[in-house]
């Protein structure tokens, strides 16, 4: 056969299959513009009661799920250990209780409403059974062709799609983790040891009530800095990334890492009290174990149980390396100035005793009102400058630590305070490179800070010094 005879075919071919599809499509439209143009079109073609409902399946994505309904709980028919949301079932009831179609048309060939090879079926189960099936989307008004089997077509709005559109694994109930935001302690156990860490507030385990976290490490109490609070409210944050297995066996538990768990972690918390109970908020806690590695994050589960999560990876390390060195406070010294009464400054090898006081002033009108000063062995001096050095130390955070050992001292610092505890504190900053300085503080070394801070710092205290030296020399003038 010469190539344009098969051409001509080909074209005739395309043409009457075209023309097929025009037929179909004009019958179908048809079928909807003759319901349009009806007195009333709409129409409650399935009503089922809830309450009645004894069984339940759909078929999402090629997967059929099916549910049990007893004494009002869903469970899996096919697994009774699987966890199931109740609310996503309660919807799908609750959607059938009245299904209402725009119009109803009778039809005899289902396929051309893609009825033949639905994209949901829902069969429920009362006294009696019934399918309901959901074909392909009108191009006209968006709705879908719906079939309960007997004989017509009905056009439903697509919000009747929405409860079924999940498979069984999403309506898996997960745990719930409990609302923590009052967390008073965090105790994690690892291979290398334990760290125990307390919420205090107003405590005496610091010489500043700015610190609220502290480690509880051989026997005594360490303030933790701003990092220990953004490691407690990520804890707090604690959510799963998905659930692996809901009902893992010893041998699943162990592939886990979950039967020599890497972490053990207790959050203590107090639960929020009940707006409508006079009952006191109780104590609590929450007690998560952390397994091995893989690439969607770390394995964990709630002790004791047999369902097994994922959870964030950064999260899961923060919680494996946390020590002291990781939440230790990088600020230099946050002393309250308003309980410092005086403080020796130790610079070049002489020492200079700061003392506050106070004297009343008294105006024009005989108002009287105190005024604070400083006086520098004794001698007053610029109170501004004074305030200098309180700001330039209070201001002053770690850019990193070190184990090096402290060598010569730069510049020393001594304060003292009307406070019952931490009455002396000692501040040392000590050489060690061009760059940075080494911090010792109340006797603990381990800080460093930049050197050009302690220049800047050093330069405020020469500045007092050199007013000094020029007011005793023009009183001797």
């Amino acid at each position: 056969m010469k190539r344009g005879k098969k051409l001509i075919i080909l074209l005739l071919v395309l043409v009457l299959a075209i023309a097929a599809a025009l037929i179909v499509q004009a019958i179908v439209t048809k079928n909807e513009e003759a319901a349009t143009e009806a007195e009333d079109t709409s129409v409650t073609f399935l009503t089922i009661d809830p309450d009645a409902i004894t069984a339940l399946s759909w078929t999402y994505n090629d997967e059929t799920a099916n549910l049990a309904y007893a004494s009002g709980v869903w469970t899996d028919a096919d697994d009774a250990a699987f966890p199931v949301a109740q609310t996503y079932p309660d919807a799908m009831a609750t959607a059938l209780e009245a299904v209402t179609a725009t119009r109803s048309f009778d039809a005899e060939d289902l396929s051309e409403y893609g009825l033949d090879a639905p994209a949901y079926t829902v069969t429920v189960t009362t006294d009696a059974e019934t399918t309901l099936t959901i074909g392909s989307a009108s191009e006209i008004s968006g709705e879908y062709y719906t079939s309960i089997g007997d004989g017509k077509v009905y056009l439903v709005d697509s919000a009747l799609l929405d409860p079924f559109t999940y498979g069984l694994s999403d309506i898996l109930q997960m745990e719930t983790v409990p609302d923590m935001s009052a967390l008073t302690g965090i105790d994690i156990t690892t291979g290398t040891g334990e760290a125990n860490l307390l919420y205090l507030e107003n405590s005496d385990y610091s010489y500043s009530d700015q610190y609220h976290w502290f480690l509880l490490q051989n026997g005594a109490y360490k303030a933790l800095g701003s990092a220990a609070d953004t490691f407690a409210d990520s804890l707090t944050g604690l959510s799963w990334i998905s659930c692996e297995s809901y009902n893992a066996t010893d041998e699943e538990l162990a592939a886990y890492g979950l039967d020599a768990p890497n972490a053990t972690l207790i959050l203590s918390y107090t639960e929020a009290a009940d707006a409508d109970s006079d009952a006191e908020a109780a104590e609590a806690t929450f007690v998560l174990e952390i397994g091995g590695f893989t690439d969607g994050g770390y394995y964990a589960r709630i002790q004791g149980s047999r369902m097994v999560y994922l959870i964030d990876a950064s999260l899961a390390q923060s919680i494996l390396g946390v020590s002291y060195d990781t939440l230790q406070p990088t600020d230099v010294c946050l002393l309250d100035w308003d309980t410092v009464t005086s403080f020796d400054v130790t610079l070049d090898d002489a020492t200079y005793t700061f003392a506050k006081n106070t004297r009343d002033i008294t105006d024009a009108d005989g108002n009287v009102t105190q005024e604070t000063y400083y006086t520098m062995n004794g001698a007053e001096v610029d109170a501004d400058r004074v305030t200098a050095i309180y700001d330039s130390i209070y201001g002053m955070s770690s850019n990193g630590t070190t184990d090096q050992a402290p060598g010569a001292v730069e510049i020393a610092f001594a304060f003292h305070r009307s406070t019952a505890a931490f009455t002396d504190i000692d501040l040392v900053f000590y050489r060690s490179n061009s760059t940075s300085c080494i911090v010792g503080f109340d006797g603990e070394t381990g800080l460093t800070v930049a050197r050009s801070d302690v220049v800047d710092l050093i330069e405020t205290v020469n500045a007092i010094l050199l007013d000094q030296t020029s007011t005793t020399e023009a009183e001797a003038e």
